[in-house]
């Protein structure tokens, strides 16, 4: 719910500090996650509501943006690529600035910044943690992370891309970042602008707004969006007394909250309306900072003042002051009409203008839709991604099996050389007669159902993961040592409540005849914690050891739970070849 989204972040102030003086929304906020996490599963493996037909879907790739959380989960369950296109720094650390929801100060460039981002992930997947462990387990089929197994950098250890979607004449992509992570430009048709500012639209509605738009000089611009005023009318009087003793005029756009200003000659109200018809009216803008606002203003090359009142929001003030288009950012909260009123006066300064109209420029040689186009697909692992056989016949069919087998008790392929095949050139085999199962070792039947495979005579089908995510493996010594401790404790804890957990879960779906049945079951399930609590151990231990003291690139020495598959759904079931 947008309405509610806003009015938690102006109150939270969209930082952690703010979250933890504030824990009434907490629940509804953390039902409202896990929502959103579980809805991923669908939307990539399910038939698009759209569908008339309801044909079968499994993505071949994800493109998403932080709020969605789930990504990088069901991409790992599918073996299929992930990028992240989103108009906010987030993951990947950087000196420059720190993540938006930290609420450090943008002044200037620290070591400090570097690490928020980290330590932002780390506070979010620790509240989460359960839910995502078991949705990971239940759902999609693929292991858990334990703490110390880099939960809370699992997207820069895993090389996902980033694409930063805001303009990089005006914020550059810090030194920093990696090569995976592009400044692309924001998401704007600049057609589509040039189009609807000569669109003939009904311009009756704003017939008193356009007569007094000619009476005077351009007026600026003040408008928060969707924002949540706590106090609509203090705002409008403050705006109404900065306009007169700065001696500008001002056009108020009021949204979701309604700015009063009719009792001022300076002053002019005006409700939803195009904002490229309005703003190259006006000589300047105030507003909350939302990146796409804030870009959208640059773009006019119009000085612009931000308020921001959360979030990446005073990320935006910062870097249009740091930019010389506009003053120093002030919070919301922060205002008064002497300095609104000086603010109005420095937004009509030449300086500040002729900055803002090069940055308007800059701006329009970009093209950011192209540019996320292209770090997309230069980014996209296609060689991985096609079927081997079809390449060879001229066309192109995605990948979603690694076909490898025995004849006679000798090795053809094995899964790490074998060849890449889609669902039909799978079914083409199995209409040859590959589905009869001969001279295969009864050994190979053994280790087909450990490696999670399917047996096709002498050649196994192996689902294809064209991106091997493998979520916290353990990278280094200390890794180990911390995931290893930590496992244990779980399955020991796990452990000791089987004998009352059991009978209970089973006497819910089953009655009594389940609560005795879970009695009974509960020792084996006791003992099995206890074995798996040791194997955990013993794994992460040595999995750390050689990882980080041998150098090696290991998912598991013993624990064949870590073992990196891919998720078998519906849609990849061959179909029938005539």
């Amino acid at each position: 719910d947008p309405r509610k989204l806003s009015k938690w972040m102006v109150k939270t102030g969209g930082t952690l500090l703010g979250e933890a003086k504030n824990l009434g929304a907490v629940p509804e906020k953390t039902q409202m996650t896990h929502d959103i996490i579980q809805s991923t599963w669908p939307a990539v493996t399910a038939p698009s509501p759209d569908d008339l037909d309801q044909r079968p879907f499994e993505a071949d790739a994800i493109i998403a943006n932080p709020p969605v959380f789930g990504h990088i989960h069901v991409a790992e369950a599918l073996g299929i690529p992930l990028h992240v296109m989103f108009p906010q720094p987030w993951y990947y650390g950087t000196r420059d600035y720190p993540h938006p929801l930290i609420g450090m100060p943008y002044d200037k460039p620290a070591d400090a910044n570097f690490h928020t981002y980290a330590a932002f992930e780390g506070v979010a997947w620790s509240s989460m943690e359960g839910f995502m462990n078991s949705w990971r387990r239940k759902t999609l089929d693929i292991p858990v992370v334990y703490f110390g197994m880099g939960a809370s950098t699992l997207i820069p250890d895993s090389g996902v891309s980033f694409s930063a979607m805001w303009s990089p004449s005006f914020v550059p992509k810090p030194e920093d970042w990696p090569k995976q992570c592009r400044v692309v430009g924001t998401f704007t048709d600049q057609k589509v602008v040039e189009a609807s500012t000569k669109k003939v639209f009904d311009l009756s509605p704003f017939t008193d707004l356009i007569e007094w738009l000619e009476e005077g000089p351009d007026p600026i611009f003040v408008g928060f969006g969707s924002m949540v005023i706590a106090d609509p009318s203090l705002l409008a009087n403050m705006i109404m007394s900065a306009a007169e003793k700065a001696e500008c005029r001002v056009v108020v756009q009021s949204s979701w909250s309604k700015l009063d200003v009719s009792a001022s000659d300076r002053c002019h109200m005006v409700g939803p309306c195009p904002h490229d018809w309005l703003l190259p009216q006006t000589c300047a803008v105030v507003h909350h900072g939302g990146a796409g606002t804030t870009a959208a203003g640059l773009r006019w090359g119009l000085p612009t003042f931000i308020c921001p009142f959360f979030g990446d929001q005073h990320m935006w003030g910062a870097m249009v002051a740091r930019a010389g288009v506009g003053p120093t950012p002030c919070p919301v909260g922060d205002l008064t009409d002497d300095l609104l009123a000086e603010k109005f006066k420095e937004l009509t300064s030449p300086e500040i203008k002729a900055k803002a109209e090069q940055m308007a420029d800059n701006m329009s040689k970009e093209d950011g839709i192209q540019g996320g186009l292209d770090h997309f697909l230069d980014d996209l692992p296609r060689d991985n991604m096609l079927c081997d056989v079809s390449l060879l016949l001229g066309e192109a069919k995605v990948a979603k099996y690694d076909v490898w087998g025995w004849h006679k008790y000798r090795l053809l392929l094995t899964p790490e050389n074998g060849i890449k095949i889609s669902t039909e050139v799978r079914a083409v085999l199995e209409s040859w007669g590959y589905g009869v199962e001969k001279d295969v070792p009864a050994m190979v039947y053994f280790k087909s159902w450990l490696s999670n495979t399917t047996q096709i005579g002498g050649l196994r089908f192996r689902r294809h993961g064209s991106t091997m995510y493998a979520l916290g493996r353990v990278r280094d010594f200390k890794g180990g040592c911390l995931s290893s401790i930590y496992g244990c404790l779980r399955h020991v804890g796990l452990a000791t409540i089987q004998i009352f957990y059991r009978p209970d879960s089973w006497a819910r779906d089953y009655g009594l005849m389940g609560c005795l049945c879970g009695l009974v079951a509960s020792p084996f399930y006791i003992i099995y914690e206890i074995l798996r609590a040791f194997t955990v151990l013993l794994d992460r231990f040595f999995t750390g050891i050689a990882n980080g003291c041998c150098h090696k690139n290991e998912l598991k020495v013993i624990d064949n739970q870590r073992e990196a598959r891919v998720h078998e759904t519906g849609s990849t079931i061959p179909p029938e070849v005539d």
